[in-house]
């Protein structure tokens, strides 16, 4: 925070007094950044092993197949069936 010109200016964007950072807030990021280490998790794992989508989808932490699929398919534009036979490309996503 730096004073300039009888105002207060915040040295970073998200920390002013209108986007003060909330618990709920927090609580969001804290969850979307959770799923994103799960989705990382869950594309390493169908990548590079043998296990069906089941065994991959309680590895990284999602409790049904069905919800693991869909969270995969909307982040990088792919199913793990396709991803799998090399239908479709990794697109998107995680900036990964």
């Amino acid at each position: 925070m730096h004073r300039f010109g009888g105002k207060t200016v915040h040295a970073s964007a998200g920390s002013g007094p209108g986007r003060r950072s909330t618990p709920e807030r927090q609580g969001r990021e804290r969850l979307a950044n959770h799923m994103m280490l799960r989705l990382a998790r869950a594309r390493e794992l169908v990548e590079n092993a043998s296990r069906s989508a089941l065994e991959i989808a309680l590895d990284a932490g999602f409790k049904t197949p069905s919800h693991f699929a869909a969270r995969l398919r909307e982040e990088f534009g792919v199913t793990p069936r396709a991803a799998r036979a090399g239908v479709g490309r990794w697109d998107g996503g995680l900036g990964i």
